[in-house]
């Protein structure tokens, strides 16, 4: 019996929880801030982690398709944790740095996904 499979498997879940407590983690750290000035350390750390969940899940699996699954993971906690509780609690602020937050993991996903699979396609021919 060939356990790849609990390999590929391990990998997808690797991936997918890096990236989901990554995603959390960037949340909470968009209000942060000196004084009155916001900071956005919330971009640098959701661009690690969804480049690193990406590549953990390509690579770990070696199935391609498999790496938006992941990306599927960072869309639905961002679009909870987007969203005001009925307590009126918003983990994204509503300000330049939660906008950039969301365009910039949307944008980080896209380039890292079209980068794993060029060059898996380069590797293969």
């Amino acid at each position: 019996m060939n356990p790849d499979w609990v390999l590929r498997i391990s990998a997808v879940f690797v991936g997918t929880v890096l990236i989901a407590v990554t995603a959390i983690l960037a949340a909470f750290l968009t209000p942060f801030a000196i004084g009155t000035t916001p900071i956005p350390i919330s971009w640098v750390i959701t661009v690690a982690g969804i480049v690193a969940g990406i590549w953990v899940t390509g690579y770990g699996s070696g199935v391609t398709l498999l790496t938006g699954i992941p990306a599927l993971a960072w869309f639905g906690v961002m679009l909870t944790l987007s969203s005001k509780t009925s307590e009126g609690d918003l983990p994204v602020v509503g300000n330049w740095v939660g906008y950039g937050l969301l365009l910039i993991g949307m944008a980080a996903i896209i380039v890292t996904i079209a980068a794993f699979v060029t060059s898996t396609a380069r590797r293969i021919s």
